[in-house]
């Protein structure tokens, strides 16, 4: 996504603690979680990083009957979690931070929330996408709403990125208060 947006940028891969507050709701976990991976990318690289003028880590988590759903921990996990989602609505939170690498350690955080409605989903479906889409247990909700064969969103009201795990809209308009 970044890519198609027309930014130039490195991935990089930090282990990061991700074990929940339970005193935080979703909103705020997913929040807390992207600060805390930046506080990770600072300690880790500081407040300058080659030739980059910004860092960007964000988590995404899923909400649904009132829990918090990060990643399923198995296949039949993942399974029933698509099947109790069918007819159902759930909220996607992603928490974003973004710091100056200018040497300031300017930071800015937000969170953005997208809900996301489902058509029916059967147990044979749910386990054909399961068994088709093989990183499903690596996302939050046991889905990708991207993935070619995850065909059971109804409607989505908010942002289709967000839902991906990067709401463009709210990134570009936060990096243009800095004039990026």
């Amino acid at each position: 996504m970044l890519h198609n947006g027309g930014y130039q940028f490195e991935a990089l891969s930090l282990e990061t603690s991700e074990i929940i507050d339970e005193n935080l709701n979703c909103f705020e976990q997913s929040l807390y979680l992207a600060c805390l991976k930046m506080r990770h990318f600072e300690q880790v690289h500081g407040l300058k990083y080659g030739d980059f003028k910004i860092a960007l880590t964000c988590d995404t988590m899923v909400e649904f009957d009132g829990q918090t759903l990060g990643k399923p921990k198995s296949v039949n996990q993942a399974l029933d979690w698509l099947i109790s989602y069918s007819n159902k609505k759930q909220f996607v939170h992603t928490g974003c931070c973004i710091m100056n690498l200018d040497g300031s350690g300017e930071k800015q955080s937000w969170a953005e929330t997208t809900e996301v409605h489902f058509k029916t989903i059967n147990r044979a479906d749910a386990q054909n996408y399961l068994d088709r889409q093989k990183d499903a247990l690596d996302k939050a909700g046991a889905y990708g709403l991207q993935d070619k064969h995850f065909t059971f969103v109804k409607k989505i009201a908010g942002s289709y990125s967000n839902v991906v795990g990067l709401p463009m809209e709210s990134l570009k308009a936060n990096l243009a208060k800095w004039s990026f």
